[in-house]
């Protein structure tokens, strides 16, 4: 039996996190709050969303695609990650309109929109807004963006 242990510097050490995101169900016509594990490149600074491991329809859809959008509000920016499966096997969801189908998590990025923070609860209005719109936008078996902007009124 040899030893399996490896030593990784501080620099290459994955380091795993959890953030609060909302997780917009299929199956649920309500969102809710999900806990989501991410890993911290120390080194990079980068950080990576294991949103898979929330989403149904793994089986019809192994890809997960994400979106960064950007939150113009009147004095301040705000920036969002979305995580979704885009696929015409997937059921219709319940909780967003219209015509989107499988499960989708937002989750909250920093000023810099490069690390992922925890979701405050009173950003629920803002998060909706930010799905339905995107979901408007982006219909099942279109072009999906890499990044969206969208200007809201307060």
């Amino acid at each position: 039996m040899g030893n399996h242990q490896v030593f990784l510097s501080p620099e290459h050490n994955p380091l795993i996190v959890h953030r609060r995101a909302w997780l917009f169900s299929w199956y649920n016509s309500e969102e809710h709050m999900q806990d989501v594990e991410a890993r911290v490149n120390i080194g990079q600074g980068a950080m990576y969303a294991f949103a898979g491991s929330v989403l149904s329809g793994h089986t019809t859809q192994s890809y997960v695609h994400n979106v960064k959008v950007t939150l113009l509000r009147p004095g301040t920016v705000e920036y969002y990650m979305l995580f979704f499966k885009n696929h015409v096997r997937l059921p219709k969801s319940r909780s967003i309109r219209p015509h989107f189908r499988g499960d989708a998590l937002v989750v909250r990025m920093d000023d810099t929109g490069m690390v992922y923070v925890n979701m405050p609860g009173d950003c629920i209005g803002r998060v909706n807004y930010v799905m339905n719109r995107f979901a408007r936008d982006c219909r099942v078996g279109g072009r999906i963006p890499k990044e969206v902007v969208y200007r809201t009124r307060s």
